[in-house]
């Protein structure tokens, strides 16, 4: 089989969290690149919380610079030359807040995920004309004030040699978000694909479609633990698109508002510590129908909050 364009494999989870979509991400990049192809990883947002992942949060101070756990773990797997901050062009920085007592109400409106996770930082990547630009919008009074556990010190090494945009609410920092979206997340695909035969682009928590300019996919896969369903991309992407409410961006619409649309092609029964063959690839792409049979990924724990 000859890619001779890039071809989009697009992952979506069952559950918001620990669906399975980064280890089935893993494995495929693993036999493609075996089999000769240029893999590239693709997640658009993503985010880690501070104390529940602070060994990443250690890599990440150790170089100088926020970036996802997923994409750096995948990055291992493609060995990619891209920067990790183009192949996740969003991440945030949840970060429990200082408190006095246990189980505070803690209301500053950048912690409406609660007391253990306040929005400090959201890393936004922008690519234009080949030249990769950081912005930081960050929660920098909170920070200084010592309101939270990350300090004053670990934002500068975060945030050194970037544009900084301070932030006092989840709205703000949304609503900055909402202007740029699309085009950071285009411009940056566009980049990546250049240097790709298949990139495996996996979205984030239980969104189906990601986001609007991702217009068309070569394989459209939605997983959960013990599952994998392959469904029509484009029928998918139609079905999404009836779903979607009025006014709302089109990476809020979730599986649950389509299963009743439109119906798998497959299911693939994913076991623990089984790898893909290439007999997978003829299912994605070719839309031929294949044994359903055991033969997937290796078991990991991962996908704690924000990831």
């Amino acid at each position: 089989m000859v890619f001779k364009v890039a071809r989009r494999i697009l992952i979506t989870g069952m559950n918001e969290f620990d669906s399975g979509k980064t280890t089935v991400s893993k494995n495929l990049a693993q036999l493609l690149g075996d089999m000769g192809f240029r893999v590239e990883y693709f997640k658009p947002l993503s985010g880690h919380n501070y104390w529940f992942h602070y060994e990443h949060t250690q890599r990440c101070l150790e170089r100088g610079e926020l970036v996802s756990y997923d994409a750096w773990r995948l990055a291992k797997v493609t060995d990619t030359q891209l920067p990790l901050t183009v192949i996740n062009p969003i991440h945030n920085l949840f970060v429990p807040a200082t408190i006095d007592t246990p189980n505070p109400i803690f209301t500053n409106s950048l912690a409406q995920l609660g007391w253990d996770s306040v929005l400090v930082m959201k890393r936004i990547t922008q690519v234009i004309d080949d030249v990769v630009e950081n912005r930081l919008l960050v929660a920098e009074d909170l920070i200084r004030a010592h309101s939270v556990v990350l300090s004053t010190d670990e934002m500068q090494r975060l945030t050194s040699g970037n544009q900084i945009i301070p932030i006092k609410s989840l709205e703000e920092a949304q609503a900055f978000q909402d202007a740029v979206y699309e085009g950071v997340l285009n411009e940056a695909l566009a980049y990546v694909e250049e240097s790709a035969d298949v990139v495996i682009i996996e979205s984030f928590n239980n969104s189906l479609w990601p986001w609007e300019g991702l217009h068309a996919v070569d394989a459209f896969l939605h997983v959960g633990p013990g599952h994998m369903f392959l469904y029509a991309p484009e029928k998918m992407k139609r079905a999404v698109d009836y779903a979607k409410r009025h006014g709302e961006p089109i990476r809020s619409v979730t599986g649950p508002r389509v299963y009743d649309l439109l119906k798998p092609l497959r299911r693939i029964r994913l076991v623990p510590g089984a790898l893909f063959t290439t007999d997978i690839l003829d299912v994605l792409f070719s839309g031929q129908s294949a044994i359903d049979t055991p033969n997937t990924f290796v078991h990991e724990s991962y996908g704690k909050r924000g990831d």
